[in-house]
């Protein structure tokens, strides 16, 4: 059996969480392994300004802000800041994106997040919102989970 058919086999295989081959081959190999099938992790949230609106977003643990294009944010009527801040792009480029405040909404639990105002294809939800709601993206079962106090750690302290 050649490699090729060796991997059809197993992507045919109905089986997608487990890689648990036969041995075919000297080419292909495997053993009984768990795969983790780490990927892009899609959360609805919602977004709220003047307005509201549920968005669905990537959850991006390399960004620390809600990135969404400047049509949403004026749609949300979000509070703009007197800041802008510098963003280093995946390609290493650094832009300059205005400031808003809003209040964001995910799994129930509710706090307070920055936007960055960027024109993007899809919107973007940073460490910054994730932290404020106590959540953490697991990629391999593309949820959210709760690790921490809703409002995070400092705003629990506070109110107490």
């Amino acid at each position: 059996m050649t490699a090729k058919s060796c991997a059809d086999d197993f992507y045919g295989s109905g089986r997608p969480d487990r890689l648990c081959m036969k041995t075919y081959s000297k080419v292909c190999v495997y053993s009984c392994l768990k795969v983790a099938r780490m990927g892009y992790v899609y959360v609805d949230v919602v977004v709220k300004g003047k307005s509201s609106k549920s968005i669905k977003a990537l959850v991006d643990t390399g960004s620390a802000h809600i990135v969404l294009t400047p049509e949403i944010v004026s749609e949300l009527g979000l509070h703009q800041t007197p800041y802008e801040v510098d963003l280093t792009l995946a390609d290493r480029r650094r832009v300059k994106a205005r400031l808003f405040l809003a209040e964001v909404e995910a799994k129930g639990r509710s706090g307070p997040a920055f936007v960055a105002e960027m024109n993007v294809s899809t919107p973007l939800l940073g460490v910054y919102a994730l932290e404020a709601l106590g959540l953490k993206p697991n990629s391999t079962t593309g949820e959210l989970e709760i690790i921490g106090p809703e409002g995070g750690y400092l705003l629990t302290q506070i109110t107490r």
